[in-house]
């Protein structure tokens, strides 16, 4: 890896654990919030934070890679010649 330091890569490393823990914190608070007001029962409301969270996760780490992509013009897309 040409021309990338070791301190962009510490940058990049904790700022995807920061995003990873951040997201159970969010999550927590979605449950409390709903729970507490007793708008969901706490089964429910974790099954749909669970449900939730994995679809999102899913579909957002799919299309990076091809937007990434579609940004770089000057780089051929995997597959391509």
């Amino acid at each position: 890896m040409e021309g990338v330091s070791l301190a962009l890569v510490a940058v990049i490393v904790l700022a995807v654990a920061f995003d990873y823990i951040n997201g159970f914190h969010d999550t927590a608070n979605a449950i409390a919030t709903s729970v507490a007001t007793r708008a969901l029962h706490p089964r429910h409301a974790i099954l749909m934070s669970t449900v939730f969270n994995f679809v999102g996760a899913s579909s957002t780490r799919a299309r990076r890679p091809r937007l990434w992509w579609r940004r770089h013009s000057s780089v051929r897309s995997p597959g391509t010649s």
